[in-house]
């Protein structure tokens, strides 16, 4: 977090080194910094998946340990929750950091090379042997040369690695500590997505039932989907 405050500070124009001698300084100087500057400078420190500049970090009082920390030691609210998963989580993501590999409008073909190369990329910080194991465990090898396949697995490893397993996780260490946990998994993809057919119910698609969008009629959205809506609500 450091590092990555001090590459802002000095894409800002603001001077990190003088951060040890006159933190005001340069504070004053950041205030001074337009919004829109901050927001795109943070980018320059973008990691890949899921490596947001601007994650919170452990401060001792919004975060005061570990979150991991906090999950294990059961340092958490007993209330009821919500969550779940939708059928393509990794669809997203993957058309971020790795659309030179996918059509955004068509199904893509990817070979075997390039289903490596953007396991490599995403798990560059895993060992070979790790990296190698989520190739094995994911391929279908009856048909590890069908590219249409190998586009379908890397979407399920991005999805998995990214959002279902943590989710999954999150969601049994709430039950075993006795929290009434409602767990769903959307499948329905909505008659309006503008992106093409491969994208399939990616992350987040059930966020616009849950807040009423297909209740608004000024949209084309089909009688089951208004239907479906009110259901969620």
């Amino acid at each position: 977090a450091h590092d990555i405050g001090n590459v802002l500070v000095d894409d800002c124009n603001c001077n990190s080194s003088l951060l040890a001698a006159d933190p005001s300084l340069v504070m004053d100087c950041m205030r001074g910094v337009d919004a829109y500057t901050i927001s795109v400078q943070q980018w320059n420190s973008y990691t890949g998946i899921l490596g947001f500049p601007s994650a919170p970090t452990v401060d001792g009082v919004f975060l005061p340990i570990d979150p991991d920390t906090m999950m294990k030691e059961g340092n958490f609210h007993n209330t009821e929750v919500l969550l779940g998963s939708n059928q393509d989580e990794g669809t997203y993501l993957l058309l971020y950091d790795s659309l030179d590999y996918f059509e955004k409008d068509g199904t893509s073909s990817l070979q075997r090379k390039q289903i490596l190369e953007i396991v490599d990329t995403i798990f560059k910080d895993f060992s070979k042997i790790k990296s190698q194991a989520i190739v094995f465990q994911y391929t279908d090898w009856q048909e590890n040369t069908d590219g249409y396949l190998n586009q379908e697995m890397i979407a399920d490893v991005v999805g998995d690695y990214v959002y279902v397993c943590p989710t999954n996780y999150f969601a049994e260490v709430l039950a075993d500590s006795g929290v009434d946990v409602h767990y769903y998994y959307f499948t329905h993809r909505t008659s309006t997505s503008l992106l093409g057919e491969w994208i399939g119910v990616m992350q987040g698609d059930e966020m616009e039932y849950v807040f009423r969008h297909p209740l608004n009629m000024f949209l084309q959205y089909h009688t089951s989907e208004r239907h479906h809506a009110a259901h969620i609500m």
